[in-house]
């Protein structure tokens, strides 16, 4: 927990330098939780979920590791990683090019792909790439500078897709914007101008967002409060009648018969043993126990 400040200024001040901070979250808690955590915190960077610790293992938490320029793995630890992390961001010299060096040739294309012009960066690559005589070095250089475009565009068309029909639009808009004005001029971003457009005129979308977002603030605000199961399926049945005719609406009243139906269970768990016609077992007296006589009415 001490650490989250210091990640989120890791990740201002060094992002642009080339840093990468990334968290992985190893406690076993539904993601809904995750993310109201990530929500209350105003964690800055990504958060991946590691359950299992396959991927990453430590004995003790808070962990960290550096990967280095090369893609290896040049620290693990809990403490005295900063002069570590300041040699290797001494070596980055383009920011999120993903090479600490590139052919002469490149250098335009690289220029521009550091300033944001990625459809400029992406033309020129190609004319190098192109090209009849070329060595292995540079056409190796303008495949990965061709590749890294790519990858982001798809990464950022596949965002908004999948955004849509989830009904997240505020993602989904963030993903055209960046792909309307960053990748302007390239094939696969040419219709996200209009797409972008489309659903900020759409009243729907606007009705969507705005219940969307008041999903994942009752969801904030009853887990928060640590409310009942009864009153988490209240809340939602209310939610989904208010939103009805929405994505969030239809969600809710999935999540409302979830928790209806696990607060019917947990009261059944409560309830004293019936036996199966349905009336309380009756008391038989134990073994060897005295008969009861009958009290006798006192004597006038």
């Amino acid at each position: 927990m001490r650490q989250l400040p210091h990640l989120n200024e890791m990740h201002e001040n060094f992002g642009s330098k080339g840093l990468h901070v990334l968290s992985l979250y190893a406690q076993l808690h539904p993601i809904s939780q995750v993310a109201t955590f990530i929500s209350d915190h105003k964690i800055k960077y990504p958060v991946a979920l590691n359950y299992d610790g396959s991927t990453y293992s430590c004995s003790v938490l808070p962990h960290v590791w550096i990967v280095g320029v090369d893609g290896k793995i040049i620290f693990s630890g809990s403490k005295g990683y900063e002069k570590v992390l300041e040699t290797e961001l001494a070596k980055v010299k383009r920011p999120g090019l993903g090479k600490v060096e590139v052919a002469a040739e490149l250098e335009p294309a690289a220029k521009a792909y550091l300033e944001g012009k990625y459809a400029e960066a992406h033309k020129l690559a190609a004319e190098i790439a192109n090209k009849a005589e070329i060595s292995d070095g540079v056409l190796a250089d303008a495949e990965h500078l061709l590749e890294r475009i790519d990858s982001r565009v798809k990464l950022l068309v596949n965002r908004a897709d999948a955004a849509e029909v989830q009904g997240d639009y505020a993602v989904a808009m963030r993903a055209l914007e960046e792909l309307a004005t960053d990748f302007k001029g390239m094939e696969d971003a040419e219709d996200a101008p209009a797409r972008l457009a489309k659903m900020k005129a759409d009243k729907q979308v606007a009705r969507e967002m705005e219940a969307f977002m008041a999903y994942n603030e009752l969801d904030r605000k009853l887990a928060n409060a640590q409310a009942e199961l009864s009153e988490w399926a209240a809340e939602y049945g209310k939610f989904a009648e208010q939103y009805k005719s929405t994505k969030a609406g239809a969600r809710a009243i999935d999540t409302a018969a979830g928790f209806k139906a696990a607060a019917e269970e947990e009261a059944a768990a409560k309830e004293p043993m019936k036996n199966p016609a349905g009336t309380p077992p009756e008391k038989k007296p134990a073994e060897n126990a005295p008969e009861k006589t009958p009290e006798k009415a006192p004597s006038k």
